[in-house]
């Protein structure tokens, strides 16, 4: 009798599970020719000495009164295959007092064996350098920021267990590019847009259906992005600095490498793929879909940060759609 009950019990478990398998739920977005399809493997803690919660992918979003804000970061399908963690990091705040939004992302070097606590040390660290800007109601001081951002890789490294270690020792470690942007409210219908870069993440504005690069990235529109990049705690001669404006017509878009390489200048496949799919703040599992497209050699971490001004009804036109 026992076994009989056993057995319709896994009968119907096994039913269950075939309806969930079955579902019509959707996968990645396939641009071109896809990656091949597998299963990731875990991270190699004991490789990358890194705590076992890193996940495979972070996405986040929300709004305030002047924004509508999606984040995603997710690792590429190199790092998936290998059992490498997520390289990338993200961190997306808001300033109540100001109404101003901070944004921060970083892409670990390759080569630095611990680079994905570099860039999470970094984002943070940047973050809070922005707050405490906007707390004292002063202005960014990019150079600083860059500076304290570096200095905060040695000081990682010498938090795990390198005393003496100094910024040739950290950046053999830790070495990551920095993107901050600060995104602050300056009247009704436009906010104002600063920010430093380092590396080749890039800021696009998507306009009147097309994508305009801000700053960061590649030095034109006629060139390939650099495979050769200036990582922290190195730094440069001189920030790269850029600024703008957006309005309710406008989406902000902060993206790694692992998109602007597929990106190009905005014309392509994956151009066509933002502009369609971002005029509106797009549902957060969808958002994270975007980020997790599939396409043939693009198999590099991503992450992706969109920020829509809002006005009055407009989250009320997204969520009638």
């Amino acid at each position: 009798m026992f076994r009989r009950l056993r057995r319709t019990a896994d009968q119907n478990r096994q039913s269950r599970l075939d309806a969930i398998r079955y579902l019509d739920c959707p996968g990645r977005i396939i641009v071109d020719r896809p990656t091949i399809e597998f299963e990731a493997r875990v991270v190699n803690v004991d490789a990358y000495k890194q705590q076992p919660f890193r996940p495979d992918m972070v996405v986040d979003g929300w709004a305030t009164d002047h924004f509508c804000v999606r984040a995603a970061s997710v690792r590429g399908d190199a790092h998936r295959f290998d059992g490498t963690p997520r390289q990338d990091d993200v961190v997306v705040a808001h300033h109540p007092k100001t109404g101003s939004l901070v944004v921060t992302i970083a892409d670990g070097v390759s080569q630095a064996l611990e680079s994905h606590l570099g860039a999470s040390t970094v984002c943070r660290y940047a973050a809070s350098k922005l707050f405490e800007t906007l707390s004292l109601e002063q202005s960014p001081d990019w150079a600083n920021l860059l500076k304290g951002s570096a200095w905060a890789i040695v000081e990682l490294a010498r938090r795990r267990g390198s005393e003496g270690a100094d910024a040739y020792s950290a950046e053999k470690q830790y070495a990551t590019t920095l993107t901050a942007v600060l995104i602050e409210p300056v009247s009704s219908v436009t906010s104002r847009v600063t920010g430093v870069n380092m590396g080749d993440s890039a800021v696009w504005t998507l306009r009147r259906g097309e994508l305009l690069r801000l700053g960061g990235g590649k030095a034109s529109n006629n060139e390939p992005f650099s495979a050769s990049v200036t990582a922290l705690p190195r730094l440069p001669d001189a920030p790269s600095v850029f600024e703008g404006e957006i309005t309710p017509e406008d989406v902000l878009l902060v993206i790694s490498d692992g998109i602007g390489d597929a990106l190009g200048d905005g014309s392509g496949l994956i151009g066509t793929l933002l502009k369609g799919e971002l005029r509106l703040p797009p549902a957060m599992s969808q958002f994270g879909r975007i980020v997790d497209f599939s396409r043939e050699t693009f198999a590099d971490d991503r992450t992706l940060v969109g920020v829509w001004p809002l006005r009055n009804s407009r989250l009320d036109t997204h969520y009638d759609d």
